[in-house]
């Protein structure tokens, strides 16, 4: 066993080196009250081993290196009310084991480096101010673990390369940064993050059914972000309990990717953005109880779906943007006031539908080009809100539903040929209009309002061989159609 300590307030610039070949050997080394400008060196090759190094009461810009070549090693670094001091591990091997632990540290730093197999890392801080943390392991079913309690501008950097290698961090703070980056395949990061302000959480995966999840609580002004490449990735951010000003994104580059985000309780200001590059993949966006925030998913591929869920809200966005074919887009909103769901989709064999209920003063609109596409907005217990559809291409689809209707509207407007149009206004639609709009041949077009009154039902149709039907019940209805060129056919019934 080898011991250094360095403890005279009087020492300065002073280097210990303890070296060490065997196995089942340890290594202390110490540098407290008031040590300055010193380093301490372990070195030791061989198994079983072991070092510990302190930095502690008042030590200032003093630094500990600790290397070790074999297996079964294990190193620790604690810096208690040290600053502007370093400590640094170096581990080639396997199943060693590096700590981490640090407690009113400021303007400090820590790195570990393990190559090999089943290794871990273990890091613990607290109040901590300015402390940065460098960690790179190499090889395969190694693990990081770290826990940092209240501090300010803190920073964690992570590399794993290799598989089935495991991040998982805890933090809470004011400025705080953690960054990891995996690649390789089966590897799971999870930063979570808890009454932080002004912080980010960023995970880059590359490869193969890896896994990332970002959780933050009573975050502000903070950002969760995952970037994958590679195939059937699982990524997910959530954002809750008090989150405002905060930004969950993800961008996934691949086939049968999923990703997931929510944001739940008392949401404000914040959002939700989601990009999928590649084919059969999903995205699910969530947003409760939240005011003026906005969820976005873009997807560039083929059999893709999409959804969209945004409940109990007000002055809220939700958007889905699809370019490719056989997509599946989904809005679903309820007690929502001043908000708005938006799709747009680009492409042949699409479905979208926004559903929506119990709104105020709030729009469902589906945008799609291409041919066999299909779209369905359904509105109920709707007050002074619309619902539109605009399709360009052949043989699409476009249904909107409305049920308990007051001063609302429904539109569909189509340019192309062999196309469906139908809308429903039922059960006590007041004050509404339905209004539909084909330039095209070989043209359906339907329209239906029933129990209501002082409504309007509006067909426009240029074209040859397009039809249209208007059915109306209650008092005070009107229906217009216009009908130009030539074969057409128009039924109406009051």
């Amino acid at each position: 066993m080898a011991v250094a300590d360095q403890s005279d307030p009087t020492i300065q610039n002073n280097l210990v080196v303890q070296a060490q070949i065997g196995t089942s050997n340890d290594s202390d080394a110490s540098q407290a009250t008031g040590t300055s400008n010193s380093v301490a060196v372990h070195l030791q090759t061989g198994e079983l081993n072991a070092s510990e190094s302190h930095q502690q009461f008042n030590t200032s810009r003093s630094s500990i290196l600790t290397n070790q070549v074999g297996s079964s090693n294990r190193a620790n670094v604690f810096q208690v009310t040290a600053t502007s001091s370093s400590g640094l591990i170096n581990q080639i091997g396997s199943m060693n084991m590096a700590f981490i632990g640090q407690n009113t540290v400021n303007t400090s730093s820590t790195s570990i480096n393990q190559i090999g197999f089943m290794n871990a890392v273990g890091a613990s801080q607290s109040t901590s101010t300015s402390e940065h943390n460098f960690i790179n392991q190499v090889g395969v079913m190694n693990g990081v673990g770290i826990d940092q309690g209240l501090g300010s501008e803190k920073t964690i950097l992570l590399n794993q390369i290799g598989s089935m290698n495991f991040i998982g961090i805890s933090q809470s703070g004011t400025e705080n940064t953690i960054w990891s980056n995996q690649i390789g395949f089966m590897n799971d990061a999870r930063p979570f993050q808890i009454l932080a302000t002004a912080s980010s959480a960023l995970i880059n995966q590359v490869g193969i059914m890896n896994e990332a999840s970002i959780t933050q609580v009573t975050a502000i002004e903070t950002s969760g972000w995952i970037n994958q490449i590679g195939e059937m990735n699982n990524a997910e951010v959530s954002q809750n309990t008090g989150t405002s000003n905060s930004v969950a994104t993800h961008l996934q580059v691949g086939e049968l990717n999923f990703s997931q985000s929510d944001q739940v309780s008392n949401t404000s200001l914040s959002s939700i953005l989601i990009n999928q590059v590649g084919a059969i993949n999903t995205a699910d966006a969530r947003q409760i109880d939240v005011t003026a925030s906005i969820g976005l998913i873009n997807q560039i591929g083929s059999s893709n779906r999409a959804e969209v869920v945004q409940s109990v809200g007000e002055a809220s966005r939700a958007f889905l943007n699809q370019v490719g074919s056989s997509n599946e887009a989904g809005i679903a909103q309820s007690l929502v006031t001043a908000s708005s769901g938006v799709i747009n989709q680009i492409g042949s064999m699409n479905t979208a539908g926004v559903g929506q209920g119990t709104v105020t003063a709030s729009s469902g609109l589906i945008n799609q080009i291409g041919t066999m596409n299909f779209a369905s907005v359904a509105q109920g217990t709707v007050t002074a809100s619309n619902g539109l559809i605009n399709q360009k291409g052949s043989m699409n689809d476009a249904d909107i539903e409305q049920e308990l209707v007051t001063a609302s509207g429904a539109f569909v407007n189509q340019a192309g040929s062999m196309n469906n149009a139908d809308i429903r206004q039922e059960d006590g639609t007041v004050l509404s209009i339905a209004n539909i709009n084909q330039a095209g041949s070989i043209n359906m077009a339907s329209i239906t309002q029933t129990g209501s009154a002082l409504s309007v039902a509006s067909t426009t149709q240029l074209g040859n061989g397009n039809m249209h039907t208007t059915t109306q019940t209650g008092t005070g209805q009107t229906a217009i159609v216009v009908q130009i060129g030539s074969g057409n056919m128009g039924t109406i019934t009051q």
